[in-house]
């Protein structure tokens, strides 16, 4: 039996369990859908703009810093924790979780498709490791829909994944985030599963709670990348090229770092 949470991605609270989830299908891909690719730099560069015009406030950990504080928020993960992802794959040759890709609704193209979460994976895989295969779920409700049926059926999939293959999830608790694809209806999607140690819940700082995030807010790493970024030249206008080179700087230059620092890892 697992202990499992479920959450409302759109305001951030525990939910029940819904009654109607849009099932999937998987595959083991090479190359992912272009205009997830495409996607994924946008919101990088998007985060990158806006560092640009107030970077006092991206870079800003005070709320993080003070423990007196009973939950926190900042964007400063948005970067450390590409650093993270970096590092995952190249111990694993994988990422810990499957993307999660959904059929976009405002559209009749059956190859359109939604990254529902890991627009960092995204960015990772296509810069640093484009050749290699990747876990992706397809959810639509094309696939039909169930309810706590699709649920045992994802986590017996997310654990027969590369990483979690052969681990033992029992001492785990079991975070899924819900997103409503149809609001009338009251359809969901899965939009992200993540296995953290129980006693993470009973103290977790995040306005809403996820363990991977959390502990990418490393200050160590948030410093080096913003000294890097205020040294830098980029500006909005910069060229595709310029954006992908600094994240390539906070790469290099926060690994080891990360190796250090990553005891928390989930194995």
């Amino acid at each position: 039996m697992y202990d499992i949470r479920y959450f409302d991605d759109d305001r951030g609270n525990e939910i029940e369990l819904p009654s109607k989830i849009m099932r999937f299908k998987t595959e083991s891909q090479r190359v992912l859908p272009s205009n997830i690719l495409i996607d994924s730099y946008k919101s990088f560069k998007d985060n990158m703009q806006q560092a640009i015009e107030d970077y006092e406030t991206f870079f800003n950990t005070d709320e993080y810093e003070d423990r007196t504080n009973e939950k926190f928020s900042i964007k400063i993960q948005k970067f450390t924790k590409l650093v993270y992802l970096y590092l995952d794959y190249c111990e694993d040759d994988c990422f810990m979780y499957p993307f999660i890709f959904v059929k976009d609704p405002t559209t009749t193209n059956e190859d359109k498709w939604i990254s529902m979460a890991g627009q960092g994976r995204i960015l990772i895989k296509w810069k640093y490791f484009p050749k290699s295969f990747s876990d992706v779920s397809y959810h639509s409700i094309d696939y039909g829909i169930g309810s706590d049926d699709v649920i045992k059926e994802y986590i017996d999939y997310v654990k027969n994944t590369k990483f979690w293959k052969d681990k033992d999830i029992s001492d785990k608790t079991i975070r899924i985030t819900f997103e409503k694809f149809n609001a009338r209806e009251k359809i969901y999607n899965i939009k992200h599963l993540e296995f953290a140690p129980k006693e993470y819940y009973n103290n977790y700082r995040m306005q809403r709670p996820d363990y991977f995030l959390e502990n990418v807010c490393d200050l160590e790493i948030s410093k080096n990348i913003k000294n890097l970024f205020l040294n830098s030249e980029l500006q909005k206008d910069s060229p595709a090229s310029d954006y992908i080179q600094l994240l390539d700087d906070f790469i290099k230059t926060s690994t080891n770092i990360a190796k250090r620092k990553y005891t928390w890892k989930m194995t």
